[in-house]
């Protein structure tokens, strides 16, 4: 009786409820997107509802632990990923493919996936923009990995900077992105406020290291997402953030036990 009478005032309210619940990954109708606390580098899986399928973007090394051992096989063991369709590389910096085949020896994998042209493995919208593009640098070459689902887009463009922000503006008239996770850990070298305003996303990720040597994320990518009123969360900070979708409504939950609701479908 509470759960019907939460679901008819308040369905957000019990969709949390059920998120929070440990459930099989084979059970489970939620669209999960898992930004992992991996230090100064990225690691992300992606899990389709019912455990249709999941996908890893980018499995970074680090110089202090094995972070396969240590972090990433843990996790997937813990949330009952048996699998993974598809490891993607967005580009050969340690800090984006150091674990890869750490991984590789502890988990099935069925793809990895380095080349842009290469279809991933998934029957949602998961593609590489700008497949055919020339880069200066190894950063730029990044691979683009945008996907949808339950009406939301994320955009993953590993370490891609300025130089590629500039192509995609001039590519797309638009992108539909609700979350970004910022480029090059949020480095000045990306994120530059023009793209920013043009991809206006409601949620920006940011994935670096705590008192990382580089200064990430940087103070003039927070001002410019202070200066749009655009949320935004560091690994640094909440530790790993995990987001959920289900028919339109996305949740966002933190490993310091933050759990809120960013979206709803539309007219509720």
């Amino acid at each position: 009786l509470l759960r019907y009478m939460i679901m008819q005032k308040h369905p957000q309210l019990l969709l949390c409820s059920l998120l929070i619940m440990p459930v099989s990954p084979y059970l489970d109708p939620f669209f999960h997107v898992y930004m992992l606390d991996i230090g100064q580098g990225d690691c992300t899986l992606v899990v389709e509802p019912f455990c249709r399928s999941a996908v890893m973007i980018d499995a970074a090394g680090n110089l202090y632990r094995d972070n396969a051992e240590s972090v990433i096989l843990p996790f997937l063991e813990a949330t009952g990923i048996r699998k993974l369709d598809a490891l993607i590389v967005s580009h050969e910096d340690f800090d984006h493919a150091g674990a890869v085949e750490a991984v590789q020896d502890g988990i099935s994998v069925h793809t990895v996936i380095r080349d842009p042209t290469q279809p991933v493995p998934v029957e949602y919208p998961m593609l590489n923009l700008l497949p055919d593009r020339t880069s200066p640098d190894e950063n730029e070459g990044s691979l683009l990995t945008y996907f949808s689902y339950d009406g939301h887009g994320y955009f993953w463009p590993g370490d891609a900077g300025v130089l590629t922000e500039e192509l995609l503006m001039d590519t797309f008239a638009s992108l539909p992105v609700t979350v970004l996770k910022a480029g090059h850990h949020g480095s000045s070298s990306a994120s530059s406020p023009s793209f920013l305003e043009w991809l206006d996303p409601d949620l920006v990720l940011l994935s670096a290291g705590r008192n990382n040597r580089y200064g990430h994320p940087s103070p003039e990518v927070i001002s410019s997402l202070q200066s749009m009123n655009t949320a935004r969360f560091c690994t640094a900070e909440s530790g790993m953030i995990h987001l959920a979708s289900w028919h339109g409504f996305l949740f966002l939950e933190t490993a310091e036990g933050q759990v809120s609701c960013l979206s709803t479908p539309a007219g509720r």
